[in-house]
């Protein structure tokens, strides 16, 4: 059999694994309006105003408005009726708003300001000709507040409204799973990273059910971790191994992330997720017991670190080539010399247990003079004076490079520690902007034995998003600057983000009594 029929055959098996999702109807709570507040995350405070059955129990017409809270974020597709007082004489035409936070219904979308698509911004304009009618729209959405403006109708006429609903869906379970050996003052951080996980859990595991909806690689990996100590969606984890190894390029390179419709394709490179491929499939089958999976996988894991490879200088060193984007943390300034250093060590670790485990002896002994090659170099990064390692011309110091050398076992023992303890004594240490490099800060920190350190942190920063009122976590948070934003405007930033799911996990495996 060829690569190219193995592809196929990978495909058809991601096929086969489609998931039938899960659906639960939701109803609004509330109504409620949106106050500028400079004291407010983002500026913008919610305020209880009225009852759902006042809503059914008013008539509307022309440039009315009202905002719905639905109390939690959802994901999924929204229903209503609509009944007719008067004169049907003119299309009815309503706008419908929905935001996963209160300013995405209280701030105008336009004009542009953001570097990705406008029509990420979740809004829509129907014009309707008949009422009374009942209306399912057809995109599904992410959300929590839903605005309903009339733009017009007739003077003729005037509308009600009646069961508002939305139809949401998951690959996961409506209800979360409840450990009681969790402390209770991590208790709610851990169900809502596992309503963030519920609502990324869609027929792949999406980075974001607003945006982008793709599937990425570095994603998958910690949403794995999660699900393994909750909801333990194996099949779907399997599904989207096989789309990443269907969908490799002619070299063998698997892309950071695929497009699931309209069908299966090629999205992004980025080489630090590719790499991780031996590592989400080695946790895969660690988790799931799945080794048949792993061996039939293997090649494809096995050909990312070769391409890697070739990016490896003579004296072990990583050497990125110019144009080629790594990534580790929306943070502009952070050098990502010593953390790909210490991802690619880290992810060769993980093929050299799978080709153990495989019995594959070859693969075993290139991949472990590699690794041993990159490690001794790595050492090369360790500053004597500060006791830290560095990145770059500019010996710059950052959390995500006293993270990664951690994970990647260049340092063990009292060593890290010291390395950990130092990084957080640094004040001129580059710290994360987003939930995605914290969690490998922290699940560095806990491998570590710093449980109250790691406790700290998670408590402060993802508690910290709970008490500006998330229900979900968030792609990006910066601590202090709520408007911060990767594409040029806070709006278009998704607000129940896979990566930001990871609690769960450091929770469950580390820090229950």
């Amino acid at each position: 059999m060829t690569y190219f029929d193995k592809q196929n055959l990978w495909l058809e098996k991601a096929n086969e694994l489609l998931p039938i999702l899960q659906h639960e109807i939701f109803k609004p709570l509330h109504v409620v309006n949106t106050i500028s507040d400079t004291e407010s995350f983002q500026g913008w405070r919610v305020n209880i105003i009225g009852t759902v059955e006042e809503i059914y129990q008013k008539t509307y017409g022309g440039n009315d408005s009202f905002i719905l809270d639905f109390g939690e974020h959802i994901t999924g597709y929204l229903k209503f009726k609509i009944n007719k007082f008067g004169q049907h004489d003119a299309p009815l035409r309503l706008k419908f708003i929905f935001g996963e936070v209160p300013a995405e219904v209280s701030e105008p979308f336009d004009p542009k300001t953001a570097g990705l698509s406008r029509s990420w911004l979740q809004d829509e304009i129907i014009n309707i000709d008949e009422t009374p009618i009942e209306i399912n729209l057809p995109r599904r959405y992410a959300f929590r507040y839903l605005k309903i403006e009339l733009i017009d109708t007739s003077s003729n006429y005037r509308i009600g409204f009646a069961d508002i609903i939305c139809d949401a869906v998951t690959s996961g379970s409506f209800d979360l799973p409840v450990d009681t050996d969790i402390p209770a003052d991590l208790l709610l951080i851990d169900q809502v990273s596992l309503r963030t996980l519920r609502d990324c859990m869609q027929t792949v595991y999406e980075d974001g059910p607003k945006r982008d909806r793709r599937l990425w690689l570095g994603d998958l990996r910690l949403m794995m971790m999660s699900n393994a100590v909750s909801f333990r969606n194996f099949d779907l984890v399997r599904r989207c191994l096989y789309l990443f190894a269907g969908l490799a390029q002619d070299d063998g390179l698997v892309a950071g992330c695929v497009y699931e419709r309209p069908v299966p394709s090629l999205g992004n490179n980025l080489l630090t997720y590719s790499c991780l491929m031996a590592s989400v499939l080695y946790d895969y089958a660690i988790e799931s017991g799945d080794w048949q999976t792993a061996e039939e996988l293997l090649p494809v894991a096995a050909r990312q670190l070769d391409i890697v490879w070739e990016n490896v200088n003579e004296e072990g060193l990583f050497c990125n080539l110019p144009g080629t984007w790594l990534f580790f943390d929306w943070c502009p300034e952070l050098n990502h010399t010593a953390a790909m250093q210490a991802t690619v060590i880290y992810c060769l670790r993980a093929l050299l247990k799978l080709a153990l485990q495989a019995g594959d002896e070859n693969l075993a002994s290139v991949t472990e003079k590699r690794l041993a090659k990159m490690a001794l170099a790595a050492e090369s990064m360790y500053d004597e004076k500060s006791g830290l390692f560095v990145s770059g011309e500019n010996n710059q110091i950052s959390w995500g490079s006293q993270a990664w050398m951690v994970l990647a076992e260049v340092v063990t023992g009292e060593k890290a520690v010291g390395v950990l303890r130092r990084m957080i004594a640094c004040k001129e240490a580059i710290k994360p902007n987003g939930p995605y490099l914290y969690h490998h800060v922290i699940h560095a920190m806990l491998l570590s034995g710093l449980k109250t350190e790691a406790t700290e942190i998670l408590k402060w920063y993802w508690g910290g998003m709970i008490e500006r009122g998330a229900t979900t976590f968030w792609e990006v948070f910066r601590p202090g600057t709520d408007r911060f934003s990767a594409y040029g405007n806070f709006l278009i930033d998704s607000y129940c983000h896979a990566w930001s799911a990871t609690p769960a996990y450091l929770i469950r495996r580390y820090l229950k009594d």
